[in-house]
């Protein structure tokens, strides 16, 4: 039989390849969209998909011409998913006050405007207003896909519901989450009349693969046992 390694699984096998975003010193990506650019040049078939891109601290019209870029350099295989994300570091390191972390996420509203328009007009709190900009680069995708990412609480598949975007739940850690959020997320969907036939909802959790479990218990226990660990911090 043939040996699949990690990489020709990936390349024959998956549809879709995640990485995590953050400015935390103990994960590898800070800019997903440069780790993808090479990932790219591999595959033609493969989603390029961050998660989550932290919409709380990163400025809208960066991250919209990162993927931008990424969607011309690839052919039309990223997208992205908007999020609060799993860690603070990017607060401090960009100037903002953690008092203000849920209305940060105003971001994610600007993010979608331009990824709907050319020409975007936009006003909120935290970031200076944009006044019919034109957003140059532009993906080869009519749009790009944009889901957001949430779990902990039903607020942001409340807010998913409402602006007619897809939801990916994380479920980490081994925690169970509440029906609720899932509930959430169809009764605001409902509110707002947005058809269900093109929203994803998605769930992601960890895992790791070994031919036997107790191969798998004592590989993997050590390091997801010190990720534990420093995620409860």
């Amino acid at each position: 039989d043939e040996i699949i390694t990690g990489r020709n699984w990936l390349m024959t096998k998956a549809s879709c390849i995640r990485c995590w975003e953050t400015s935390s010193p103990r994960l590898c990506y800070t800019i997903t969209s440069c780790g993808f650019a090479e990932i790219s040049l591999v595959t033609k078939q493969i989603r390029l998909t961050s998660a989550t891109s932290v919409v709380s601290t990163l400025d809208p019209v960066h991250l919209f011409e990162d993927f931008a870029t990424l969607d011309l350099i690839s052919g039309c295989q990223a997208e992205t998913i908007a999020g609060k994300g799993a860690f603070i570091e990017s607060f401090s390191l960009f100037g903002y006050n953690l008092d203000d972390y849920d209305e940060l996420f105003e971001g994610q509203g600007s993010f979608i405007a331009i990824e709907q328009q050319e020409y975007v007009t936009w006003e909120g709190k935290f970031r200076p207003s944009i006044q019919d900009a034109a957003i140059a680069r532009r993906p080869v995708q009519p749009k790009i896909p944009i889901l957001i990412g949430g779990g902990e609480t039903p607020k942001s598949a409340a807010r998913a519901g409402r602006l007619g975007l897809g939801v990916l739940l994380a479920i980490l850690c081994g925690h169970r989450k509440d029906i609720s959020i899932l509930s959430a997320y169809t009764m605001n969907r409902k509110k707002a009349r947005h058809s269900p036939e093109r929203l994803k909802i998605g769930f992601m959790g960890h895992v790791y693969l070994a031919e036997i479990t107790e191969q798998a218990i004592d590989e993997f226990y050590p390091y997801y046992s010190s990720y534990r660990y420093y995620v409860n911090q």
